[in-house]
């Protein structure tokens, strides 16, 4: 009975790919050149640690953040470019509403990803 093997590959970007598809891929890849060369092969998965994984994790949520900034400035820019006119009206009191609500939830997130960097992870042993 062969070991069945979990395949989770990082990407650049620090985005995680489980993939069945790209497991079944590697395990064809390791078949074939066992039959070719003869060879055995065999795979050691080094799982990668709780602080790493945690760190990974800070790291997306702090892009997230990016993102909603950029976002929350855009609507800014568009509040602050609208003509004088509409600046009285319900879009300006909607895009108000979207950026003071968007900053509240930069706070709560940022705030989320301090006490993420204050947790010790236990070691092994």
């Amino acid at each position: 009975m062969k070991k069945q093997i979990k395949v989770t590959i990082t990407c650049k970007k620090g985005t995680r790919v489980n993939s069945d598809s790209i497991q079944n891929e590697i395990l064809e890849a390791i078949n074939s050149i066992e039959r070719v060369t003869g060879a055995s092969i065999s795979v050691k998965c080094i799982p990668v640690s709780r602080s790493e994984r945690m760190a990974e994790a800070e790291s997306i949520i702090n892009e997230g953040i990016g993102e909603i900034t950029c976002v929350r400035e855009e609507l800014g820019d568009w509040l602050d470019n609208m003509p004088e006119g509409l600046s009285d009206g319900d879009k300006a009191m909607e895009l108000e509403e979207a950026v003071s609500q968007l900053e509240d939830v930069e706070d709560a997130i940022e705030s989320t990803v301090s006490d993420l960097g204050e947790i010790a992870m236990p070691g092994m042993y």
